[in-house]
């Protein structure tokens, strides 16, 4: 029983980095783009 919520856990946490980390790139790339444009 343990076990399989340390799995159900686990795969969550992966689900949420595969998730996160997408998004966390496109907002830096946004935010980079956004500071570059006014530099020219």
């Amino acid at each position: 029983m343990a076990l399989i919520l340390a799995l159900g856990v686990i795969r969550g946490i992966l689900v949420l980095k595969g998730v996160i980390k997408p998004t966390l790139n496109l907002l830096i790339s946004n935010l980079s783009l956004a500071l570059a444009t006014p530099l020219g």
